[in-house]
């Protein structure tokens, strides 16, 4: 693809052996190390395609950040990226250290740009939906309702709200639920 760069964010023990890996293969123009930075939603912004290749993974709050950002991302299955993105739908995912699927759902994206606006804003929807604070608070709510409603009490006030209610008269104050709950 004419023009393609590859832009490398963050270090790690590993940043020396890549750099040299991509000057052996020719890539010093196109893959470009940019260490740590401070600006990650701005460059974000500019990406084409965010793509996150880990073998290894934990549930990765930058494939969160560059989807809520409209990003269409490419991403492995490893830990927890599949349950984030919906292969197809909100993005794609390949197996872990298959370099040939990573490649070519990148080019898959890059390519087709009806299919990138596509995912990038089904991405986008599914961060909102599914793993933002609101959705956190609704998720948290439910589970306490029915909890409690096991318990035989239940609350009068939608956790949010109460939240909302406490954070107006101090804003460093946890939710007082507590004072809201009642015997059914």
């Amino acid at each position: 693809i004419p023009g393609l760069r590859f832009d490398v964010v963050g270090d790690g023990e590993q940043r020396a052996e890549l750099e040299e890996t991509a000057r052996r293969l020719g890539l010093d123009g196109t893959v470009r190390f940019l260490g740590q930075r401070r600006d990650v939603p701005e460059l974000m912004r500019t990406f084409d395609c965010y793509v996150l290749s880990s073998v290894i993974e934990g549930m990765p709050n930058a494939l969160l950040e560059a989807m809520a950002l409209g990003r269409p991302v490419v991403t492995t299955s490893a830990g927890g990226s599949a349950e984030v993105v919906v292969d197809g739908e909100s993005g794609l995912v390949v197996p872990p250290a298959d370099p040939d699927a990573l490649a070519n759902a990148v080019e898959r994206v890059l390519r087709d740009a009806d299919f990138a606006r596509r995912i990038a804003a089904a991405g986008e929807r599914r961060v909102r939906d599914n793993f933002s604070l609101d959705a956190m608070l609704h998720a948290f709510d439910g589970l306490y309702r029915g909890e409690l409603a096991r318990a035989g009490l239940q609350i009068s006030a939608p956790i949010a709200e109460v939240r909302s209610a406490t954070h107006a008269r101090d804003e460093h104050a946890p939710p007082a639920a507590h004072d809201r709950v009642t015997h059914a």
